[in-house]
């Protein structure tokens, strides 16, 4: 599930912050199921692979106001 939303301005917290590929897949993979997870971005990145998030897994994806693309 992705929300359109920043959860900044919500005022959710960031579970995890994330400044590459690599760190996140590690972090959708530890994400447990059932959780609403914040995954931050501090910088752009680029994908070499399609990022799955397996059902059940309630994942946010959010910057800190620094991108330049959408994601």
């Amino acid at each position: 599930m992705f929300s359109a939303v920043s959860p900044f301005v919500l005022g959710a917290s960031t579970d995890t912050m994330i400044s590459n590929e690599a760190e996140l897949v590690v972090a959708v993979d530890n994400a447990p199921s059932g959780a609403s997870i914040v995954i931050a971005f501090d910088r752009d990145i680029t994908l070499t692979n399609p990022l799955d998030i397996p059902e059940g897994k309630d994942i946010t994806l959010t910057s800190l106001g620094v991108s330049k693309g959408v994601f």
